[in-house]
């Protein structure tokens, strides 16, 4: 696993912390998908947690990986 992909997993810690989930497994495969099992409460919308996780991770890894910013498509992470 490479610095990008710990850092991610640090990063969807943190996010899950900060908004009230639990982590229950996350998993970065092959460098292209991440997997993210959570328990969150049944009024939460899936697509705002995708949203969540999508934004503040993406911000924080351009920042720290700006290499990243070549390697994706219109420089954004694809659901």
């Amino acid at each position: 696993m490479g610095p990008v992909e710990v850092r991610l997993l640090e990063v969807l810690k943190t996010i899950v912390c900060q908004s009230g989930l639990v982590l229950l497994t996350a998993r970065v495969h092959d460098g292209d998908y991440v997997y993210v099992f959570v328990f969150a409460q049944p009024k939460m919308c899936i697509a705002d947690m995708v949203r969540v996780f999508k934004c503040n991770s993406a911000r924080v890894l351009f920042v720290e990986f700006s290499q990243l910013k070549l390697r994706l498509w219109g420089w954004s992470l694809m659901v």
